[in-house]
């Protein structure tokens, strides 16, 4: 896997981001929690309070099906073949 240096991101930040978008086996977190946990990018989080901090950023949503955060595409065909258990070539 390779990050763009125009990300700028920190080695920390590199490191955790190529450890936990590999191979399954080589996953940082395979042998438990506290490895992720453990990684220098999160150094100095408290994980024993995690649950009552104040997020950083808390987005300003309309309602449940509010997605104005995100990003809007172009409907595509997709790239993969669809599920047709009839084999007829119709959905």
């Amino acid at each position: 896997m390779s990050i763009p240096e125009d990300a700028k991101l920190s080695p920390e930040s590199t490191d955790i981001l190529k450890r936990l978008l590999c191979d399954v086996n080589d996953r940082l977190g395979a042998n438990g929690i506290h490895e992720i946990k453990n990684h220098p990018f999160f150094k100095g989080f408290d994980w024993e309070n995690v649950r009552q901090m104040k997020s950083p950023f808390t987005p300003k949503i309309k309602d449940d099906e509010d997605c104005s955060r995100f990003d809007k595409f172009e409907e595509e065909t997709p790239f993969y073949p669809i599920d047709d258990p009839h084999g007829t070539g119709t959905n």
